[in-house]
């Protein structure tokens, strides 16, 4: 298998038994969640139920934002989409963890996860758990910061907390579905008895197939912990998955074929290719159309130092609007969308003057 990261899909869903339903249509939400090493995200699908999960519309497609101690709305008007991958544990109190009735672990009291993690540390003792995927991984254990991870799963399992390395990350995906679930429901309306929830969980293909169950059971775990329903694989034996990872530096793409589903096992039936079509080339492509397109013109500088900037500093602001929204919302799906004038945008830019051969208008440019 290439070294190469991409990602490989592994599903799971649950049909809710309709009860009494509303008259609304069904919703079907497919939850795609992506643990990073260090930035964790979740995007949901939400379709009418048998709607083609591959055709849906680009406004079907919704962050899951408000993450707990996220401050990005107060200091820069708009939320985070991902959070950091993290979760901090108090020690000391000499409190032990005890397995549910259910045979599930129980919630960990005092835990933080995300954004609030590094401010709780600040507050009291405790243990940092960064980067709990390598925990997953294959890289060697004698490498420095796979030793400090090793020595504090170690000290939580003195302490009680955890009895195994794989309990830290489970804590942390049971927080991330918790907080999916509570704003499904508050955003959205989203129903647990009368809706229809599928998932997908990203993991790097070169992990081996035994990282991957134990990733694909944690999940499961963490899933019934946080009373998102639990789940069975929907895939069937022979079934085939291609995945497609459209990610900052390459576009990868793998298929796999379905082994078996108890324990899980998948074949891969063409080798891992990537392509250089990440998100970086439309942030390049973008700059050098700033770049052409802004004057560059001693009247021009006149202006942007009367407003105490430079055509540098411009630019890069206009990336950082970019990044935040532009780049995010614009949809080029429309087969017709290079000939449609009604797809002009427009960008806002201080001190431009309306010029039609340019094509400026006031403060900004068409595109």
């Amino acid at each position: 298998m290439a070294n190469k990261i991409s990602k490989v899909a592994l599903t799971m869903s649950t049909d809710v038994q309709i009860q009494d339903a509303p008259a609304r249509q069904q919703m079907r939400a497919v939850v795609c969640k992506d643990t990073g090493t260090s930035m964790s995200s979740v995007t949901v699908a939400l379709l009418k139920n048998g709607q083609d999960a591959v055709k849906f519309a680009r406004e079907d497609s919704k962050n899951i934002l408000n993450f707990p101690g996220d401050r990005a709305p107060e200091l820069q008007g708009c939320h985070r989409f991902e959070h950091p991958t993290n979760i901090f544990y108090v020690t000391g109190s000499g409190q032990r963890m005890v397995p549910r009735d259910d045979g599930l672990r129980a919630d960990v009291p005092g835990a933080s996860w995300g954004f609030e993690a590094h401010q709780a540390r600040l507050e009291q003792p405790g243990v940092l758990i960064t980067n709990p995927k390598l925990l997953f991984s294959d890289i060697d254990r004698s490498d420095r910061t796979m030793v400090a991870l090793d020595t504090k799963i170690q000290r939580l399992k003195t302490g009680g907390i955890v009895q195994n390395k794989l309990d830290v990350l489970e804590d942390l995906e049971t927080e991330m579905f918790c907080h999916t679930l509570k704003e499904l429901q508050k955003q959205y309306g989203f129903s647990l008895e009368h809706d229809v929830v599928e998932f997908v969980v990203c993991v790097p293909s070169a992990w081996s197939p035994t990282a991957c169950r134990h990733m694909y059971n944690t999940e499961l775990k963490a899933l019934k912990r946080a009373a998102f329903l639990p789940v069975d694989a929907n895939r069937s034996v022979g079934d085939n998955v291609v995945v497609v990872d459209a990610g900052g530096g390459t576009t990868d793409v793998v298929s796999y074929k379905v082994l078996s589903k108890e324990p899980l096992k998948l074949e891969e039936i063409a080798s891992t290719e990537g392509r250089m079509f990440g998100s970086t080339y439309l942030d390049d492509a973008f700059r050098e159309l700033l770049e052409d397109r802004l004057p560059n013109t001693a009247k021009y500088w006149q202006i942007l130092a009367y407003m105490n900037k430079t055509r540098e500093e411009t630019i890069e602001d206009l990336m950082g609007a970019w990044e935040r929204t532009l780049k995010r919302t614009i949809d080029v799906t429309p087969k017709d969308f290079a000939e449609d004038d009604g797809h002009t945008m427009e960008i806002m830019v201080p001190g431009l003057a309306p010029n039609a051969a340019r094509r400026f208008g006031n403060n900004k440019i068409l595109i």
